[in-house]
């Protein structure tokens, strides 16, 4: 990888003091020499690292990026789609809506006409027998009239009954043909069957548009998932880039220190005292028989890097004036023991172990760091006590969630973690993949892994809702959660690790330095004595840590 300070050398300006006059070199002016530039060596190698990261983190927001575009693009095809079959859909309801209208008013106008002619002929019929009933009424009183006489009245009676019978007659057919044109039985049989296609051309209508509004609706969901999954990616982007700024950050300090160092040394070319000088500002011991140990008893005060954001193991609460935590008691307990004061470096986390080297500044180099330290390999040039704490990582979630009760069940979620090389083993371990790494079909994923520089940071991207749960030690996630002076207690809680999840611990780092040996000694003594000690015990319960009671192979 190409790393811009190498560039920087030809820039440094030349030394500013003068040539001494040829002498032999002092026999540890060679070891003084390497160590020192060993030490730079190891400061650029975590210049390197820090490049390392931020290349994968500008590489995974690439790839973040990517699946956000293509999600849209194809969030916009969907919608596009719905928009078009729902416009299409709606024309043709609207259109046969129209036709059947169209055709209830003429079928609606026709029976009306049907019904007018019908009422016309009824009326003709009507009055012919109402003329019927006139003749045969007045006949009736005429034969009457004749009746009444007598003698040649039965004659006429008789041709009067005739000509009434006839009539009579011509009444009963009236009769007739206005009861069956009275007869609406047709009209109603057509009026029944108008009605029954009508229903029908409804029905179809009501299931055509129904079927239209159940695409839309099956349309709004996928468009719905597809935005909650452009949501996801999208609120890791403002995360994974301030792990970016912070990363950027690391690496400009530490090329800081480099340069000086790098111009410290080019001037120490110049004779022995300037090597003495330039060594002992860049952390290095002035001769080879002065060990950090003596360094710490001459000096009278013990140098510690702590992290002031390791809530339960080195923390400082807002306001407070000192720092507080396991580490803290521990490494108090440990100048005790010295019989020297104690001085707490604060620095990030991932910055502690270039204070074992070099600090940015004349004496602002460490003599151990004593906060939540795991041994890994990514720590170049540190060398590691014995454990003084063993712990499991737990999981720790919003309080009353009850979906997330072991690490496989965050498949299709989003998972926070610091920047700890154990936390990807675990993962794996447990069968869970994520990001480029999850491309394998029916292999549980996550939606996202999210790592955050700080504990502040991890906990209220928990509590906001950015993130469903932490992968967290259980040393820190105890205190959190448990204790009262806690910021996120009650909004957080615990969920205990499988007894087969492996078992971790802290130790205490030094320079990997053979000056350093007889420290990393007294604090093995220091260690190993701490488990016969009864308030040692107390002192895990004040911090609300339960150390995992099983002995493991060192990790």
């Amino acid at each position: 990888m190409h790393i811009p300070f190498f560039r920087s050398f030809s820039r440094i300006r030349e030394p500013s003091i003068a040539p001494e006059p040829a002498a032999e070199p002092a026999p540890r002016l060679g070891g003084q020499l390497e160590r020192a530039l060993g030490r730079t060596v190891a400061l650029l190698q975590y210049t390197a690292d820090s490049h390392d990261a931020l290349d994968d983190v500008f590489t995974e927001i690439d790839g973040r990026s990517r699946t956000v575009i293509e999600e849209l693009d194809t969030m916009r095809t969907t919608m596009e789609q719905s928009r078009q079959s729902a416009q299409d859909k709606a024309q043709a309801s609207i259109d046969r809506l129209s036709a059947l209208s169209q055709e209830a008013i003429d079928s609606l106008t026709q029976l009306s006409a049907d019904l007018d002619k019908r009422m016309e002929r009824i009326g003709a019929v009507m009055e012919t027998i109402e003329r019927s009933s006139s003749e045969l009424s007045l006949l009736a009183i005429n034969s009457g009239i004749q009746a009444a006489h007598g003698g040649e009245a039965g004659r006429a009676f008789g041709v009067l009954a005739t000509r009434m019978r006839n009539l009579a007659e011509r009444s009963s057919l009236d009769a007739r043909q206005v009861a069956k044109l009275l007869d609406f039985s047709p009209f109603r049989a057509s009026f029944t069957q108008f009605n029954t296609t009508l229903a029908h051309s409804i029905g179809d209508a009501d299931r055509r548009i129904s079927g239209a509004f159940h695409s839309m609706s099956a349309s709004q969901i996928d468009m719905a998932a597809r935005m909650d999954e452009i949501e996801a990616h999208t609120r890791a982007i403002p995360d994974m880039l301030a792990n970016a700024r912070d990363a950027i950050e690391r690496g400009r300090r530490v090329l800081e220190i480099a340069q000086a160092g790098c111009a410290e040394m080019q001037n120490a070319c110049h004779g022995p005292r300037a090597l003495a000088a330039a060594a002992q500002r860049i952390g290095a011991p002035t001769a080879s028989g002065v060990s950090v140990l003596d360094s710490v008893r001459g000096r009278g005060v013990l140098r510690v890097a702590i992290e002031p954001r390791a809530w339960g193991m080195s923390f400082r609460a807002r306001g407070a004036s000192q720092p507080r935590g396991l580490d803290i008691d521990l490494a108090q307990a440990f100048a005790r023991r010295l019989g020297v004061a104690v001085e707490f470096v604060e620095r990030p986390w991932l910055e502690c172990p270039w204070l074992l080297m070099a600090g940015a500044d004349a004496g602002a180099a460490a003599d151990v760091m004593w906060s939540a330290l795991v041994p890994a390999p990514i720590f170049h040039r540190v060398a590691f006590s014995d454990p003084y704490v063993h712990f499991r990582y737990v999981l720790v979630r919003r309080q009353g969630e009850a979906r997330f009760t072991d690490i496989g069940s965050l498949a299709g979620h989003t998972l926070g973690a610091m920047p700890d090389p154990a936390v990807p083993d675990l993962l794996h371990a447990h069968g869970v993949r994520w990001g480029r790494d999850s491309l394998q079909a029916g292999v549980p994923r996550l939606k996202n892994l999210l790592i955050f520089p700080s504990l502040t940071e991890v906990f209220d991207a928990l509590c906001a809702g950015r993130v469903d749960a932490l992968l967290l030690e259980q040393t820190m996630a105890g205190w959190v959660c448990a204790a009262p002076d806690s910021p996120w207690s009650g909004r957080l809680e615990m969920q205990a690790a499988a007894p087969s999840d492996p078992v971790f611990h802290y130790t205490v780092g030094v320079c990997d330095d053979s000056a350093a040996d007889t420290m990393r000694e007294e604090l093995n003594a220091f260690i190993n004595g701490l488990h016969s000690v009864p308030d040692y015990g107390q002192l895990l319960k004040r911090w609300h840590i339960e150390p995992a009671q099983v002995q493991p192979t060192l990790q």
